[in-house]
C-alpha cells in the first residue's frame, strides 16, 4: 500500500487521530497540573478570599457595587461605587470588591513609597496615583475602602498606566 492509498482512504488521518487519543489517555487519568499564578494574580486571589467575594454573575453585571449584595467583586473602567461592574476584566480596568460586610474596596497599585505612606499615615490626607495594574514602579497592591478615597476626576487619566489621582483620607 502506498501513501496515496492511505490519504485516499482516510486511513492516515484515522491513524493520527488514534495515536493522539492513545497519547492523551496515557496520562494515567490524572488531571493536568494547573499552571502557577503570577504574584499579582496570587495577591488578587488572596484578597478575594480575605474579603469573602465571588465574581459577579450575569444577572448582576452592569450594576454598581453600591447596589449589589455584599460578597461580590467585578471590574470597571471608572472606579466609583456607582459604576457598572462586569465579570470580565478588560485592558486597564480596576477591580472592585464589595466585601461580606458591604464595604466597597478598590484594588489598585501604588509605588512602594506611596503604599508605605498610606499604611502609616497620620491624620493628614495623602495625594497619590493609583493604577489598575502594576505599572513601572507602582507594584504594590492595595485594597482601599472607598470611604477613604476622594477622586478629583471621575475617570481614569488615559495616560500611560491609566492611573487615577485620589486623595486618601486617614483611617478612622
Amino acid at each position: 500500500m502506498h501513501i496515496t492509498d492511505f490519504l485516499r482512504d482516510g486511513l492516515l488521518l484515522q491513524a493520527i487521530t488514534l495515536a493522539g487519543i492513545a497519547l492523551a489517555d496515557s496520562g494515567g487519568g490524572e488531571a493536568p497540573a494547573e499552571a502557577p499564578l503570577n504574584p499579582v494574580e496570587e495577591a488578587r486571589k488572596r484578597l478575594r478570599s480575605d474579603h469573602g467575594v465571588r465574581l459577579v454573575d450575569g444577572a448582576e453585571e452592569g450594576t454598581g457595587a453600591n447596589k449589589l449584595p455584599g460578597g461580590v467583586y467585578g471590574f470597571t473602567n471608572a472606579p466609583l461605587t456607582e459604576s457598572p461592574m462586569f465579570a470580565t476584566r478588560n485592558y486597564r480596568s480596576f477591580e472592585v470588591h464589595k466585601t461580606v460586610d458591604a464595604e466597597c474596596r478598590l484594588l489598585a497599585f501604588a509605588t512602594p513609597d506611596e503604599a508605605a505612606a498610606i499604611g502609616s499615615m497620620g491624620d493628614k490626607n495623602l495625594e497619590v496615583r493609583l493604577y489598575p495594574e502594576p505599572y513601572e514602579t507602582a507594584t504594590e497592591i492595595l485594597a482601599l475602602p472607598f470611604s477613604r478615597l476622594s477622586m478629583k476626576k471621575l475617570v481614569t487619566s488615559r495616560e500611560p498606566g491609566n492611573w487615577i489621582a485620589v486623595t486618601v483620607y486617614p483611617a478612622l
